[in-house]
């Protein structure tokens, strides 16, 4: 028969006198395995949190960075936007118009001129020719004409005389053209522009906004009469009308 035993994790010891002697544990108690697992279980939790942290202020700073480079985008975006257009601000569009076999630019410059109450100074001209139109969908395909003068208050004096006469039909310009098409005399908006101002005629329409305008490629809208104009110079800034 064995002098000792393990019971609880106790070593107990046989005497004679049946005197019973603890002489230590037998590993398996509290300094054993099991007592180093909670403060294990501690370790790697803290260090979780601690991971865990460290990403979520990277994910911070990603968000942030990334927040910057998106705007630093949308202002360069703007700028370019601004400096394509400033390289028309002399110029005027005029759509409406069919092009002719053998056309004369000039005369039909001069029929526009009478038609809204504006003298054609040839002189005042610097050039004037067709370009494509945006609507690159357009069956026939229509051709507007550009005309750059030798100042912006002469293409403001084209603009402002066709809004005077407007609504403008081309009949009024020729008899010999259609009298239900209208005619407009814009100024010459680039084409990134052009989107951008579509796109805002579109969310206007769906967002009850009453006017859409454009001033030297600044787009503008208005709600209604007497309501302050907002102005859009980004595709998100139709999200917030």
């Amino acid at each position: 028969m064995a002098d000792r035993v393990i019971v609880g994790g106790y070593i107990w010891q046989c005497a004679e006198t049946d005197r019973k002697t603890k002489v230590g544990r037998a590993g398996l108690g509290q300094s054993g395995h099991s007592g180093r697992r909670p403060l294990v279980l501690a370790f790697e939790i803290e260090q979780i949190t601690t991971m865990l942290r460290i990403i979520q202020d990277e994910n911070s700073k990603l968000k942030k960075g990334n927040a910057e480079l998106r705007s630093a985008v949308s202002n360069l975006e703007v700028r370019v936007r601004s400096i394509e257009q400033y390289s028309r601000k002399q110029n005027i569009e005029i759509d409406g118009i069919s092009e002719t076999q053998r056309e004369d630019i000039y005369a039909v410059l001069n029929d526009v001129g009478k038609a809204i109450g504006v003298e054609l100074k040839k002189e005042k001209v610097v050039a004037a020719h067709r370009v494509p139109t945006f609507n690159k969908k357009s069956m026939p395909p229509r051709f507007l004409l550009v005309v750059r003068f030798t100042s912006y208050d002469e293409k403001d004096e084209w603009i402002n005389g066709f809004k005077r006469v407007r609504p403008l039909m081309a009949d009024k310009i020729n008899p010999n053209f259609n009298s239900s098409t209208r005619v407009f005399v814009n100024e010459h908006v680039s084409p990134e522009n052009k989107q951008l101002l579509s796109k805002t005629k579109e969310a206007a329409r769906e967002k009850n906004y009453k006017y859409v305008w454009s001033r030297d490629g600044r787009i503008f809208v208005r709600r209604s009469e007497g309501e302050k104009c907002k102005r859009i110079d980004l595709s998100s800034d139709l999200e917030k009308l």
